[in-house]
């Protein structure tokens, strides 16, 4: 998602989102997902698949799941 806005960044229409990091936090997942928004990259793709997060569970449910923080920046769309 680094590429955002850039000239190198992909033609996302119809195709499939496979965000994954093996280390991160729900508040980096925000930021990303936040930024995919803004850049209008859910209304172009066609699904989403979440990958095991190393991070955000290992330690059982105290963070929030990766899963969780995409539904709450993609609850208006239709994958």
């Amino acid at each position: 998602m680094y590429l955002l806005g850039k000239e190198y960044f992909p033609d996302m229409q119809d195709k499939i989102l496979l965000p994954e990091n093996y280390k991160t936090s729900p508040n980096e997942c925000q930021k990303r997902f936040a930024h995919s928004k803004q850049y209008r990259v859910f209304e172009k793709i066609n699904r989403i698949i979440i990958n095991y997060n190393y991070d955000l569970q290992k330690n059982g449910n105290i963070y929030p799941q990766m899963e969780d923080i995409l539904l709450e920046y993609t609850k208006e769309y239709n994958f």
